[in-house]
């Protein structure tokens, strides 16, 4: 398994905080900028996106349960960053 891979799986290492900041400084840019914005959310459309990000535990418990191939996982990790 590639090192940079290793490092981004363990939960206290610097690139795994760095990625996390990173996604949760442009969520909350995002969240920011959204009253600002034109546009409008459907319920039915924040419920598709619930879905998805409900997705992303159970991939993650796949992936630990299965153990996919190397280029499986790395893919995998650079999707959800």
């Amino acid at each position: 398994m590639p090192r940079g891979f290793e490092q981004l799986i363990r939960t206290h290492s610097p690139a795994r905080r760095f990625s996390l900041a990173m996604i949760a400084a442009v969520l909350l840019a995002a969240l920011a900028a959204l009253p600002f914005s034109q546009m409008k959310f459907s319920a039915a459309n924040l419920a598709v996106c619930a879905v998805i990000a409900g997705l992303f535990p159970l991939a993650g418990r796949l992936q630990r349960r299965y153990r996919f191939s190397p280029s499986l996982q790395h893919f995998a990790v650079e999707v959800y960053i």
